[in-house]
This record gives structure tokens, C-alpha cells and sequence, in this order.
């Protein structure tokens, strides 16, 4: 009867490892899987003038071309469209050929909508 008081035993300390585990588990994949969709809850969040400091602005400047064209002359197009502007900054397509085409900046959705609010208000701010 001991011998089966010890099996029960090791079984129920087994079952109670492996739920502790497997909540852990989830917890991880759970956090895991939002940074790869750009929600980031657990990730150091960043502004979009922080993104786009990094990011863009080696090629674009609010005021004058530097490689792209200057956002004053392109961002009124999006006044009201922010989600056109989000879809444009995630996947560019070339539009005018006086300029190179932009290269995909390889940004997750919540960076190009955080850039996106920033190049709309800033250039609301103007």
C-alpha cells in the first residue's frame, strides 16, 4: 500500500511541474508572439520622433530632398489618411521617378504607425 501512495505521489508531483511549466511556457510565447506583431507588451516602447530619427532620417528631412523627397511636400497628401500613410511607410512603392524608390525600412506595424502620428503632427505643428 506504501508503494502505491509513493507512485500516486511522484504522478501528482509530476502533473503540478509540468501545469507550472506549461504556464511559464505560455507566458513567454504570449510576450513573445506581441513583439513579433509590434504590440511589444513587454518591449521598451519608443517614440515615433525616436523611430524616425533612426530610421528615416539619414534619407528625409521635414524642409529640403536629402534622398527622398521633403515631407513637407508629401505629407498634406495623408492629412486624414494616417492608415495610407502606415500601409506606404510599412510597404513603399515608387511614385515619383525623380526620386530613388524607398527602401523597405523592415518596421513593425506599431514603429510605422508611431512614425506615421509623428510626421502627421509635426506637420500640423507647422
Amino acid at each position: 500500500f506504501t508503494l502505491l501512495a509513493l507512485i500516486i505521489k511522484d504522478q501528482l508531483a509530476m502533473g503540478n511541474a509540468t501545469v507550472k511549466q506549461s504556464v511559464i511556457l505560455n507566458a513567454q510565447f504570449v510576450k513573445y508572439l506581441a513583439e513579433l506583431k509590434g504590440t511589444g507588451e513587454g518591449a521598451e516602447k519608443l517614440s515615433g520622433e525616436e523611430i524616425y530619427q533612426v530610421r528615416c532620417s539619414s534619407c528625409h528631412a521635414f524642409d529640403r530632398r536629402i534622398v527622398g523627397p521633403p515631407h513637407n511636400e508629401v505629407v498634406p497628401k495623408y492629412e486624414g489618411k494616417k492608415e495610407q500613410l502606415v500601409a506606404f511607410i510599412r510597404n513603399p512603392i515608387k511614385v515619383n521617378p525623380a526620386y530613388p524608390p524607398m527602401p523597405n525600412p523592415g518596421l513593425k506595424p506599431a514603429e510605422a504607425d508611431a512614425i506615421a502620428t509623428y510626421l502627421l503632427d509635426h506637420f500640423k505643428k507647422k
